[in-house]
């Protein structure tokens, strides 16, 4: 007899057995989907993000002018023996609104770079770890918007060169799991951070 034919299956225990059956099978395959997206998908995304914004960081690394070092008299002193103990810029002991890494020659000030304005989720950085393999740029915030493209930071820290900790944060799974090794980093291993500036 074709299936067609054939009378309606009986709704008995079976029918309802059956029915749970591919139910729980359709439900663990969307599972396994939503699951596979997380640890692969999410790291295709970021990925395309991570292109991107090194796009836009580099035109902007290039498009800022580098600080200029303005001398502050005509006439330098010219010394014959060097100084028995090095001089060295600490930029913690600064104020952080006249504080710059770079050092600059005694007698010399730094004038600064207009900064273009910085809105969450625009590259403000990029942050390297060789030790673990990291090599990503930052955004600024940390929604989860801003999280799915790389590292955020912090708005309410300091950046990173300024006066006070630097607040950094990125995922360890998903999303290119970018601090998926910070654990292994050890004291004295090599953390850098180019800004704008």
């Amino acid at each position: 007899v074709r299936k067609f034919d054939r009378p309606p299956p009986p709704h008995d225990w079976r029918w309802w057995v059956g029915g749970l059956g591919k139910t729980l099978i359709a439900a663990g395959l969307l599972m396994f989907g939503f699951v596979a997206y997380q640890l692969w998908g999410t790291g295709i995304e970021t990925a395309r993000a991570q292109n991107a914004l090194e796009s836009e960081f580099e035109e902007l690394l290039a498009a800022t002018p580098a600080p200029e070092v303005a001398a502050a008299s005509s006439t330098v002193p010219e010394t014959t023996d060097p100084p028995s103990d090095p001089v060295t810029t600490d930029p913690v002991t600064t104020d952080p609104t006249t504080s710059d890494p770079t050092t600059a020659a005694p007698g010399s000030s730094v004038v600064r770079a207009e900064l273009p304005a910085v809105e969450e989720g625009d590259p403000i950085a990029r942050i390297e770890m060789p030790t673990i393999g990291v090599d990503n740029i930052v955004v600024a915030g940390v929604d989860k918007s801003d999280l799915k493209k790389g590292p955020g930071h912090y708005p309410e820290t300091p950046m990173p060169g300024q006066l006070g900790n630097a607040a950094i944060a990125g995922h360890r799974t998903t999303y290119g799991q970018p601090f998926f090794n910070v654990d292994k980093l050890e004291i004295g291993d090599e953390i850098v951070v180019t800004t704008l500036e």
